[in-house]
């Protein structure tokens, strides 16, 4: 079944507005963050939260993507969903250890350390969303040329 040329553009459209707000929000959330001299627990919980919550979302949104698809795009959308799912562990292990030192409370602060870490967190966002605007495309992409 496929969409007429508008009916993507207006896709296309909502998930760009969509992918950039969540951008901003992002952004907005590291810089209230890396301004407050204090390294607490709940922001650092709201941080983590919300980077698994948008890689794991990456992760059923390839997963179902694959399930029309036969042969070589089914194991290129496996393999890119395996790479998101490997990524999206190391970031629960990273905020888990992070958590458990904050919990205790022996977290030493260098005094780059917080602009480091919303580097991070901004760079891990901005991976997610051009993958989930790369999806999209090369999804469009299949149907376009005919792979199943």
């Amino acid at each position: 079944m496929s969409k007429s040329p508008e009916e993507r553009a207006r896709i296309r459209k909502r998930l760009l507005f969509i992918l950039v707000g969540i951008l901003i929000a992002a952004v907005l959330w590291r810089v209230y963050v890396t301004f407050d001299t204090q390294v607490s627990l709940w922001e650092s919980v709201a941080s983590g939260v919300a980077v698994m919550i948008m890689g794991w979302c990456c992760v059923a949104v390839i997963y179902r993507a694959r399930r029309s698809l036969t042969g070589l795009l089914n194991k290129i959308y496996f393999c890119i969903g395996n790479s998101i799912a490997a990524v999206n562990i190391y970031i629960l292990i990273y905020y888990v250890e992070r958590w458990h030192v904050l919990s205790i409370g022996t977290a030493h602060v260098e005094p780059l350390e917080p602009i480091w870490r919303s580097i991070r967190f901004i760079l891990v966002i901005i991976f997610y969303c051009f993958f989930l605007w790369g999806a999209n495309y090369f999804k469009e992409l299949s149907e376009e040329y005919g792979f199943k």
